[in-house]
Formats: C-alpha cells, structure tokens, sequence
C-alpha cells in the first residue's frame, strides 16, 4: 500500500508540473515505519521518482516520532540521502491524545 500512496503521490506532482499554477505545490506523503525501515527504501522512492518524472523538490515524507527513537543511525543516514535528492521531511506528531476527564 504503501509504494502505492507514493506511486500515485509522484504521478499527481509530474501531472501538476506542467501547470504554471500547481507546478510550486509540495505533497506530503505518510511513510509507515515498516516502510521506512527497508533496507532498500531509498532505492525505491529514487526509483518512484525517476519512474514518475515528479520533482523531488515537491514531494515530503511524512515520518513518525517512533521512527526516529529505533535505529537513529539508519534513520539519520536515509534522511540525509534523500535531502541530497532535494526531497523534504516533516514530522508527524503522534503524541498521546488529550486524556478525557471522567464522566
């Protein structure tokens, strides 16, 4: 499922490429864990975006507060080689939720 989001998320970026007034819009992707902890997980988002024709300038991954307390190494060093690709990241805040007073 998850190659499939990217997929579809690289084809829109190259569809909006051609147009003046999309051409600047960044989407945003949730990558899963599981997803990102590949091994080849870079390969294949490079792959996507050669496949695709999509701007790597326009496409940021979503990543998980987990992601980055396993394996930081791993991490830091796929997030490193991507941003040389021009791609974006962000983080999704997964913080518990407010608890709820009782009724």
């Amino acid at each position: 499922m998850g190659d499939w989001v990217l997929e579809t998320a690289c084809t829109q970026i190259a569809a909006w490429a051609n147009r003046a007034s999309a051409a600047h819009i960044v989407v945003a992707v949730n990558i899963s864990a599981r997803q990102f902890r590949q091994p080849d997980f870079v390969q294949r988002v490079m792959h996507t975006l050669d496949r695709t024709g999509a701007n790597p300038r326009n496409l940021e991954l979503e990543l998980t507060e987990s992601m980055l307390v396993e394996n930081i190494e791993d991490v830091i060093a796929k997030m490193l080689e991507l941003k040389a690709h021009g791609l974006r990241f962000s983080l999704d805040d997964l913080a518990p939720a407010i608890p709820r007073w009782p009724t």
